[in-house]
């Protein structure tokens, strides 16, 4: 048998071979792959957002305090529960229930079986809510290019923990890997908005992410209802709060005029509401 010395030097002989003959390589591929920013990135490939998939699914299990649905249950929703709540004006959090995904107990065993594990739709609030953010930024760092990842966190940040200034940083990273994203720059508008009273700054995210969103528009061919939705009406409050009613009501038409003719409910409560703001106003 060989003695242990002589192993430990062929193993630092082949570490010391193996880091020559990559380290070249990798600054070849980091040349050809100028979005790879570590070795990490280069070595994974584009398996990197599969992986970064899997880390923003496990912060949606953190979400839910350990329980989540399993593969035979997760095709019963379109996407997870954290990204739902960050696109919502209302509060995270609700009451506890049975949660959703499972279905009815087939028998009276597994119906004894669930008193021994979590079943109840439970959130973390507060502080608790710093478990998802360890996974929300590996999924950033795997893939910087997932715009929700940065939007989601910044939720949460702004939000729940009481750090928009934080919140801010990690919108800043993601707008710096995705400069035409309008979502970065509709929750940019919403944290100076919301969170640091600063309607001056907040309108020029907006109006940026109006500008993105006309030049997307045009690229595609295709219209994006909710981000348009969400800049106009985003505008038409910041300009109320500052008592410009008719620049209120122009966005507000704006909306209107996107809006298709099968939509009439929401044509109709949108009609309802510019009719309220001019008549509070003495607007015509």
């Amino acid at each position: 048998m060989p003695a242990p010395g002589f192993i430990l030097t062929l193993l630092v002989a082949l570490s010391f071979t193996l880091a020559t003959w990559l380290q070249p390589r990798a600054v070849t591929w980091n040349q050809s792959r100028a979005s790879s920013g570590s070795l990490l990135n280069i070595v994974m490939g584009d398996a990197r957002r599969m992986f970064a998939d899997h880390f923003f699914v496990k912060a949606d299990v953190y979400f839910h305090s350990g329980y989540y649905p399993s593969i035979f249950d997760q095709g019963r929703t379109n996407e997870v529960h954290i990204s739902e709540q960050a696109g919502s004006d209302a509060p995270a959090g609700h009451e506890e229930h049975e949660h959703e995904y499972l279905k009815p107990p087939r028998d009276w065993v597994e119906a004894f079986g669930r008193n021994f594990f979590n079943t109840k739709h439970t959130e973390l609030t507060g502080a608790g809510a710093n478990e998802i953010l360890p996974w929300l930024r590996i999924a950033a760092e795997l893939d910087p290019q997932r715009v929700e990842t940065y939007t989601v966190a910044a939720f949460w940040l702004r939000g729940e923990m009481k750090r928009p200034h934080d919140a801010e940083a990690f919108l800043r990273e993601g707008q710096r890997a995705n400069p035409d994203s309008v979502e970065i720059l509709c929750e940019l508008g919403r944290l100076y908005r919301e969170n640091f009273q600063d309607n001056a700054h907040a309108r020029t995210f907006f109006q940026l992410a109006a500008r993105k969103l006309t030049a997307q528009e045009a690229r595609t061919g295709e219209p994006d209802l909710p981000a348009k939705r969400q800049i106009l009406v985003s505008l038409s409050r910041l300009d109320e709060a500052e008592g410009d009613i008719a620049a209120a009501l122009q966005h507000l038409r704006q909306l209107h005029a996107a809006l298709p003719a099968e939509r009439e409910d929401e044509r109709r409560a949108l009609e309802k509401q510019i009719a309220e703001l001019a008549q509070k106003s003495g607007a015509k």
